[in-house]
């Protein structure tokens, strides 16, 4: 090992195991170990570290007290439990509080919840097209086991998935096999469109999970929270019941109703609720096929994608989603930003309009 490794390793290794560090260290290279991010690679999370600490023989007192560098405490894959118990425990986990912290607003005094006026769809251009042609976003089968868990199974419902958004400018992920912002399209309406909070919908939480990739520069991205909602009555309820855990849309605190506000709130993803300050975002499956109306709609919206300030304005809309690498400028979108071509945030992101204006009555 050079030097420079050398100091990286024992500097990782005090930063982890404090006064202790020394004889961690020593444990770890008898098991071969010399390398951070070789120990962090094999070990993500707090269950598969303790059981390695306890098989090389590390004091159990200093096992514990680095855990929570390993990630959230969350519950075993090898131990047998009922799958809404383990649902529960992983959102304790990595929200902390009780039992069911996460179920109460008490155990975020102080952590505002943000309005979400946005649902967002990101989608190719090709299915933008048809979607406008055929007013109608189709439910389709999940196929990302990662995030979607067991979403993704082929007996599960088939869904829409949305992103909440506050104000429907965040960079986007989706759809993977799309890479360019140029070539995708974003419907955005408001949540209330659905009728998600009525009773006439159940809501569950289906998973929460880290990135696929670990970020190049080294900051904590965004966890990725998945909720499924489900038509009381619905063929797919059965499997929603034994699969996810069923949670109030009152109370349930990453994404909940407000009634006296008529909107959902959660956590801005920016502000860093969960487990070691990272943040959230939430997405939304809906399983059935969701209407999509617009009124007077421009059916090529390759060349005529809608301005953000008119979605802001409408609270829907169909635009160009904004690059991996600069979210879009929130004062632009309501009309009021001051800072023009010194603004650090995408204004008009390329957009040109995506509707024809009404004429007439």
């Amino acid at each position: 090992m050079d030097v420079q490794n050398q100091r990286d390793w024992e500097k990782w290794g005090r930063d982890v195991f404090g006064p202790h560090w020394q004889q961690a260290i020593q444990l770890l290279e008898q098991e071969g170990y010399s390398d951070s991010k070789d120990v962090e690679k094999y070990m993500p999370t707090q269950a598969l570290y303790l059981e390695f600490a306890r098989r090389i023989g590390m004091p159990d007192h200093m096992a514990r007290q680095s855990a929570s560098h390993f990630g959230p405490n969350l519950p075993s894959a090898a131990l047998q439990m009922d799958r809404q118990d383990r649902l529960a425990l992983e959102l304790v986990g990595w929200y902390g509080g009780d039992a069911w912290g996460f179920d109460n607003s008490a155990s975020f005094v102080g952590d505002a919840r943000i309005p979400f006026e946005f649902l967002v769809h990101d989608t190719t251009i090709e299915n933008a097209t048809r979607i406008l042609e055929e007013q109608l976003i189709k439910a389709v089968g999940a196929n990302d086991s990662h995030y979607d868990n067991k979403l993704a199974n082929g007996t599960a419902p088939k869904v829409v998935f949305f992103t909440a958004a506050q104000y429907g400018t965040d960079p986007t992920v989706y759809p993977r096999d799309c890479a360019e912002a140029k070539d995708k399209r974003r419907f955005s309406m408001r949540p209330s469109h659905l009728g998600l909070h009525t009773d006439a919908f159940h809501m569950y939480f289906v998973s929460i999970s880290e990135p696929r990739q670990k970020s190049d520069s080294g900051k904590n991205q965004p966890l990725q929270l998945h909720i499924v909602f489900v038509r009381v009555g619905h063929p797919g309820m059965a499997y929603c019941d034994e699969h996810f855990l069923l949670v109030n849309k009152r109370t349930f605190q990453p994404f909940f109703w407000k009634p006296l506000e008529a909107c959902w709130r959660g956590f801005d993803f920016t502000a860093g609720q969960a487990f070691q300050g990272r943040g959230v975002k939430v997405n939304i499956a809906v399983a059935e096929d969701v209407v999509m109306w617009y009124g007077d709609l421009v059916m090529d919206v390759v060349r005529q994608p809608m301005n953000l300030q008119e979605v802001w304005e409408t609270k829907y809309g169909v635009t160009v989603p904004p690059t991996q690498k600069k979210s879009g400028c929130i004062f632009w979108a309501r009309g009021n930003c001051g800072k023009g071509a010194s603004c650090n945030h995408f204004h008009d992101h390329g957009f040109e309009r995506a509707f024809q204006p009404r004429r007439g009555p």
